[in-house]
């Protein structure tokens, strides 16, 4: 380099280095480690470093070493772990801000005709519902054409993240948000009286209907012909489960049932609350500090606010039998066609991380007896088109069989989670839908990754379902109503 060349940058060097001498000195009084989020009624800075995601979404581990019900399970499912350092978010106690406000963000009323609700089967989209008369509305909804809800055969599903320990009920999980939000993980406790058909263990004895076969080979035709399903990310459940503090919004009924517009104007939903893909548009809040619950169908936030066409409110959930019992100006409470709860029946994420599921199984079928039904369910949108057959009645229950040990079956975990839930507690169709379809929780409301296609081994649903011991299954005793 010449003379001259450097004479001309020498000064430039000087700048430079005085320029990176200053800016060292101010570096001592700046945070090496990322901040994290405190997700509670507020947001505050926190300096701990959080886990990277990367490690979680390549950690695979299998659930073999969970808690496991008295008949022997085999091990095929990955231990739960701590979800403490899932998106960056620490869970602290929900000590209101003050001068927080709780009020309602819309006070708008409104009324509309009478409307069915219904669920259905994933990968069948329905066609819209209309209204069904008389005691057995709200009604259900037609399947029409199939959408594109499984995953690709070309291309493998990404690797979920492995299941994580619940929080404690009583600890607002990482659902808040700096809008007040307190959204818990679900209780390990589950809804509903303890003594409930959906959470009673059956009697090995328990009395069988004398057209149980005639039930299990329509259940059977039913199932080669329209396909097994487990409904979660559409036509299933998100649950959104608050704390005390959770700030209330309004809901406007879109029919005219002044009773439940009552219930629906100051309701917990959470500022980020979705409602589930699908016609059906259902959700569910539950507060368990209050002991209430209320679900919806069709429901929609505009921008007036949020819209519903049907549902319910239940008081003293913990208490309640497992079905809507109000009775008033309006008397068909619930979402479902059968008033039986949307969170009844449903494979929740509490239920993936035990290992097991400790209460009865909901379940949707496409033909049902159309003028009948049987307890516990309170009402029904049955129809069936096929000529011939012993149509189920809904409402029905099911059970598989008690001589059969489910561990010597070496069935896929899930099914082997399923056949132990149907022969403990049993199977209740809850509904109609586009298959034969189970009801698991809408990844939504499962805090951090989706664990369904890690549950469903990077298939179809179906593929691990058609698996299931349908053909091994009994009908309880039936207790049918029938419509005048």
């Amino acid at each position: 380099m010449s003379r001259k060349v450097r004479d001309r940058i020498a000064p430039v060097c000087g700048a430079l280095a005085l320029s990176l001498t200053l800016a060292g000195a101010g570096a001592p009084g700046a945070s090496a480690h990322p901040v994290g989020i405190v997700r509670c009624t507020r947001v505050t800075p926190h300096s701990t470093p959080t886990k990277s995601r990367t490690g979680k979404l390549k950690a695979h581990v299998s659930r073999k070493a969970a808690a496991k019900p008295a008949s022997s399970r085999k091990s095929k499912r990955r231990a739960p772990v701590s979800r403490k350092g899932h998106r960056n978010v620490v869970v602290t106690s929900c000590a209101p801000t003050p001068g927080a406000t709780s009020k309602p963000t819309s006070t708008h009323a409104g009324s509309g005709s009478s409307a069915g609700a219904g669920a259905d089967a994933g990968g069948v989209a329905p066609a819209a519902s209309s209204p069904t008369a008389g005691p057995v509305s709200p009604g259900a909804a037609a399947p029409a054409a199939p959408v594109a809800t499984e995953p690709s055969q070309h291309s493998q599903p990404p690797e979920p993240l492995e299941p994580s320990e619940p929080t404690p009920p009583s600890q607002p999980s990482e659902g808040g948000s700096s809008s007040g939000d307190q959204i818990l993980s679900l209780p390990l406790v589950n809804p509903f009286s303890p003594a409930s058909f959906w959470n009673a263990p059956l009697a090995p004895v328990a009395p069988i209907d004398p057209n149980s076969q005639a039930y299990v080979d329509e259940l059977l035709r039913q199932v080669q012909k329209y396909g097994t399903w487990m409904n979660t990310y559409q036509y299933s459940v998100p649950v959104y489960v608050v704390g005390p503090n959770q700030p209330t919004q309004h809901v406007t009924l879109d029919v005219s049932a002044p009773d439940m517009q009552a219930e629906f104007d100051a309701v917990p939903i959470p500022s980020t609350a979705q409602a589930a893909a699908g016609t059906d548009e259902e959700m569910t809040v539950w507060q368990p500090s209050t002991d209430k619950l209320w679900e919806f169908w069709k429901m929609q936030e505009e921008p007036d606010g949020w819209h519903a066409r049907w549902g319910g409110e239940m008081d003293n959930v913990s208490t309640n039998p497992g079905y809507f019992t109000h009775s008033g100006i309006t008397n068909d409470w619930g979402a479902t066609a059968t008033g039986l709860p949307l969170l009844g029946g449903l494979v929740t994420e509490a239920d993936l991380q035990r290992g097991y599921i400790n209460h009865a199984l909901a379940i949707s079928l496409v033909e049902t007896e159309p003028r009948c039904w049987s307890w516990p369910a309170q009402r029904t949108d049955g129809a069936y088109t096929t000529a011939g057959i012993t149509p189920i009645p809904e409402g029905a229950r099911f059970r598989l069989n008690p001589a059969i040990n489910v561990a010597s079956l070496n069935l896929p975990p899930l099914d082997e989670m399923l056949a132990q839930a149907a022969q403990t507690y049993g199977i209740v169709v809850r509904d109609k839908g586009g298959s034969v379809a189970f009801l698991g929780e809408d990844p939504k409301t499962i805090p951090g990754s989706n664990p369904w296609s890690a549950e469903f081994e990077d298939t179809y649903a179906s593929t691990i379902l058609a698996k299931f011991p349908w053909s091994d299954l009994q009908t309880l005793q039936t207790q049918m109503t029938c419509a005048s």
